[in-house]
């Protein structure tokens, strides 16, 4: 197969998905899609099935708990009818015993008082005797038996009345009648003489007989029962009489948590499930409080008779369902069998084509053409190219930035479903007739076909960073996406052949990342000109490393108000061979923007503990400042490393060493560098905040970041003498520095006379020329033993020193 046909053939097929990771297949899978067809039909039987038994059973337990309630309703308003009767009656003597009452004992007419409770008792010939009693609990009127005469003084119902715990109808709990020996409760109320004082009762029995007649006309089912308990909840009676087997005693409060619950919580009535705690049968109750009486009506349903007709339906259901689902099942299986032996032949062949086709030309993580098909691709739009003239072509190399600190943090899992993410993005805002493909690790070019100009292709290729460049979340992870582009035309150099112009857009999307990253750049010769250069330069450096090339002068920096060194700052020279010392700007930019930040800086780490070690044999204690590389705190791992190296030196104090960062440097994150800052000063190591003022966040980096110290930018201080403005900054600066408790340099002291009106503000500390050259090492002691406070600022100390905060000493 040619290169163009298998071109033609992998461009035909590059809409598919990868199967690595959709687990798409482009031809059908009917195996799958049979079973998962069965699966969802017996799914859906089953729910279907659950979901109707569920409403029947639900429905079955409403209708039963409606069923309870109108029972309980029922009896209340039965027995609530004959407790008003009664009531009804009882007022009636009760009025005619407050108009005599001043007649008892002795006095009264006891057969018309006994003719007026006859009259009343006919009305209700449910009830026995009734009986009217004085004041000392003594009966004096009995309507059955007028020779009764006893007294009912011990009887609660009468102490209720008579010390006023009860007013009005009072029903008392279960009690067992002196004269019948029955069970009966007693409904009274209490009289009373003209002068207000208890005069004594009328009471009415009720036998318990004719409450269990009441009760039992309602019909509650197999094993249901109807009860009523009294305002504690006391047992008073329950029907039918098949539940008298667990009766338990009168009085008895023993009942179910819930219905205590509910009377607890003030419910007047209320429906709940419960099993009884005298028999174990798990009933539906309903109660209802009476509304003339506390007497509660408790109605309950056994639920196991409920669910009896369910139950069968269920049955019935389930095994309909069963046969059903083994008829679809078995059907099922005779159908796949057969397509199964005609389709696997005819398969087998072109699935073997398909596969070897994709793994040639096809990169199988994201399913993207691979560097086979985009070669392949490039020579047919070159071709393109030169048959249309004024047609070009982009060839645009991507590489993602800080992809490996996303594999790092996250896991390799991430880092493909991002790049999978990536190229969806990247197909999404290109055009059918332009070409993605992925060359590996986070590597992918797009080709641009049939463009006008550089400006069509810039304006293409800011669509991409744009598009790659939208948030994005892959589970848990919310990685940041950011893209670094090279591009080429072509036509417009000397390379004709595909891999010359990889190369070239090769080699300006890493000028990309040296600019900044995020960026375009365009490939031109003068550049790649300068890309040698800046090798040549780079690979130098790599060898003044290894040759100890590098040198480290010291600058002091002095206490603006007793004059007193408080240290000195470490600043990268390189003593080159046949050029002799360089100053950093000749070749610092290219350190920081290549690999080499880490090695150069662990080593000043490494010099100024050591050089710290010589002063202190010579009997010179000073603090070093040293700046670090902005690559430094962007490791993971920079807390651990810097632990290593202060390791090597056991004799040194990390309270000596200081660390001083550049605001960018936190531009990344600034949560993950204020943890490392803060891992580092636990070390004992102090932080500085260098050149502050000149980034855009300096308020920001000011209250986060945990440095001791903030030095004033040389470009305020430089011209402070002569510029309102510039003075105007720094006074702010250093009383908003103050505030927050951090104690401030100011860096380009160039003459003494800075330092006056850096005093008068409120400045601690000072460095520059005016104060200091930066000087070898063994020049210290001497500079130590010749420097002393200039009068001047002396002069300014003692009579104009403004203080504008607390600054750290």
């Amino acid at each position: 197969m040619s290169a163009e046909s298998a071109g033609q053939r992998a461009r035909d097929l590059s809409g598919a998905l990868p199967e690595g990771l959709a687990g798409h297949d482009d031809r059908p899978v009917p195996r799958k899609r049979l079973l998962a067809a069965l699966l969802t039909l017996n799914i859906v039987a089953v729910i279907v099935a659950v979901v109707v038994l569920r409403h029947l059973h639900d429905h079955t337990l409403r209708e039963a708990e409606v069923r309870s309630q109108n029972i309980a309703l029922a009896v209340d308003l039965n027995l609530s009818n004959e407790i008003n009767k009664i009531d009804l009656s009882l007022r009636t003597v009760v009025a005619q015993l407050n108009q005599r009452v001043s007649l008892l004992p002795s006095h009264i007419d006891r057969l018309i008082l006994q003719g007026l409770i006859r009259q009343q008792h006919s009305l209700l010939p449910e009830a026995e005797a009734w009986s009217v009693v004085d004041r000392e609990g003594q009966i004096v009127v009995h309507d059955g038996d007028s020779a009764a005469n006893f007294s009912i003084a011990d009887r609660d119902y009468f102490q209720d009345l008579k010390s006023g715990r009860s007013r009005g109808l009072l029903v008392s709990r279960p009690l067992t009648s002196r004269l019948t020996g029955q069970p009966i409760i007693i409904i009274a109320r209490a009289f009373r003489a003209p002068d207000g004082t208890f005069a004594g009762i009328v009471a009415v029995p009720l036998p318990l007989s004719f409450i269990d007649s009441l009760l039992a006309e309602f019909d509650v089912g197999p094993r249901g029962v109807l009860a009523l308990r009294d305002r504690n909840l006391g047992f008073i009676t329950r029907v039918p009489a098949h539940a008298r087997t667990a009766m338990p005693r009168e009085g008895e409060a023993r009942v179910s948590s819930q219905f205590q619950q509910l009377v607890a919580a003030g419910k007047a009535q209320a429906v709940y499930h419960a099993s009884s705690p005298f028999d174990d049968v798990e009933r539906i109750f309903s109660f209802r409080r009476l509304s003339n009486a506390p007497i509660h009506v408790v109605a309950g349903i056994a639920k196991d008779a409920v669910l009896e007709s369910w139950e069968h339906t269920a049955w019935s259901l389930a095994g309909f369902l069963g046969f059903f689902l083994v008829l679809a099942n078995a059907a099922a299986a005779l159908v796949y069998r057969q397509w199964r032996r005609q389709r696997q032949d005819a398969l087998s062949l072109a699935d073997s084509y398909e596969r070897l086709e994709r793994m040639a030309f096809y990169d199988e993580l994201t399913g993207l053409p691979n560097r086979a098909l985009l070669s392949d691709r490039m020579r047919q739009s070159m071709a393109e190219c030169r048959r249309r003239n004024g047609s070009r072509l982009a060839v645009c190399c991507l590489d993602l930035d800080g992809f490996k600190e996303i594999n790092d943090r996250w896991g390799h899992a991430v880092g493909d479903r991002l790049l999978f993410e990536v190229a969806l993005r990247l197909r999404r805002c290109t055009r059918d007739n332009d070409t993605v493909a992925r060359l590996g690790g986070d590597e992918f070019v797009v080709l641009f076909s049939d463009l006008g100009d550089e400006s069509d292709a810039c304006e293409a290729v800011s669509r991409l960073i744009d598009c790659v460049g939208e948030p994005c979340s892959i589970g848990p992870a919310r990685p940041k996406i950011a893209l670094s582009v090279g591009v080429t035309l072509y036509p417009s150099g000397t390379a004709e052949e595909p891999d010359a112009l990889l190369r070239q857009a090769d080699q300006a999307m890493y000028e990309a990342k040296r600019n900044g990253r995020n960026r375009m750049h365009f490939f031109d010769l003068e550049s790649e000109r300068f890309l040698r250069e800046r090798q040549t330069h780079y690979d130098r450096l790599v060898e003044a490393l290894a040759q100890g090339e590098f040198r480290l002068h010291y600058q002091p920096k002095v206490d603006l108000r007793s004059g007193q060194p408080i240290g000195v700052e470490a600043l990268l020279r390189w003593q080159h061979p046949q050029r002799g010392l360089l100053p950093p700007s000749d070749f610092l930019p290219v350190i920081e923007s290549s690999e080499l930040t880490l090695p150069v800086g662990e080593w000043i780490i490494h010099e100024a503990l050591r050089q710290q070690q010589r002063w202190r044999a010579q009997g010179v204690n000073m603090r070093i400042s040293v700046n670090l590389f902005a690559l430094h705190l962007q490791r993971p791992d920079f807390v651990e490393r810097l632990r290593d190296i202060l390791q090597v030196y056991p004799d040194g104090e990390p309270g000596m060493l200081e660390l001083e960062v550049v605001e960018t440097t936190a531009l990344e994150d600034l949560d993950e560098i204020t943890a490392r800052i803060r891992g580092c000063m636990e070390l004992g190591v102090d932080f500085a905040l260098d050149d502050f003022g000149t980034g855009y966040s300096s308020l920001t980096y000011l209250r986060e970041l945990p440095a001791r110290q903030v030095k004033i930018d040389r470009s305020f201080v430089r011209d402070m003498l002569d510029n309102a403005n510039d003075r105007a900054l720094v006074e702010s600066i250093v009383g908003m520095a103050h505030t927050l408790g951090r104690q401030v340099v100011a860096e380009g002291v160039e003459t003494l006379a800075h330092g006056v009106p850096l005093i008068r503000c409120g400045c601690d500390c000072a460095q520059g020329y005016g104060i200091a050259r930066p000087m070898p090492p063994e020049e210290l002691p001497g500079w130590l033993a010749t420097w002393s406070m200039p009068p001047v600022w002396a002069e300014a100390v003692r009579h104009d020193v403004i203080f504008f905060g607390n600054g750290l000493s």
